[in-house]
């Protein structure tokens, strides 16, 4: 069963459309002050997969990645931040270290995603960024576009090697040290 837990309390998400925000009606209410009466919307889908999609622009972030218009995947232990208020996502049928994620059908009203050779790399711990090399036989996906050759990472990828997925993580950029 999927469940968010908000401040030790544990709510259920049914199949369907699971409201966020401060709305009596809400599956899963906020307690910050302030907060809009819907901020997101949880679907449980047929097939027992989980995504999350904000309703009001620039205020949710999943494990620390600001959400777009699209609808994100929800993973087993992921923290959703809404405000002063931190969610967590947990799945009794998933829980574990690696977690599988269904393609997600973006909306024909979502902007176009920036081809993956166009976006910058998160820097940090990695110098210059993080990349990803396609030495296996099988393939290797980055959000579901095959990587030919090596690709820069950024904050919050989805990559397919196989049947299994794993989202992208890494600190903030590396702090500027001053010229002595």
């Amino acid at each position: 069963m999927a469940y968010v837990q908000v401040g030790g309390r544990q709510y259920p998400l049914t199949l369907g459309e699971n409201g966020v925000g401060s709305s009596a009606t809400a599956s899963v209410p906020l307690g910050a002050a302030g907060a809009a009466a819907s901020v997101a919307v949880i679907r449980v889908e047929v097939n027992g997969e989980v995504v999350i999609q904000r309703v009001v622009e620039g205020a949710v972030r999943v494990n620390g990645v600001q959400l777009g218009p699209e609808p994100t995947p929800l993973i087993h232990g992921d923290k959703i931040e809404i405000g002063a208020d931190e969610l967590y996502f947990g799945d009794d049928r998933k829980g574990g270290n690696t977690q599988f994620v269904a393609a997600v059908r973006r909306p024909d009203s979502a902007p176009p995603v920036a081809p993956l050779g166009a976006r910058a790399a998160v820097a940090g711990t990695g110098g210059g960024g993080y990349t990803v090399t396609d030495t296996r036989t099988n393939g290797l996906l980055v959000n579901g576009v095959p990587v030919t050759s090596s690709i820069g990472l950024v904050r919050g990828d989805v990559i397919t090697l196989g049947a299994e997925d794993f989202r992208f993580y890494a600190d903030g950029t590396a702090p500027v040290r001053p010229v002595l």
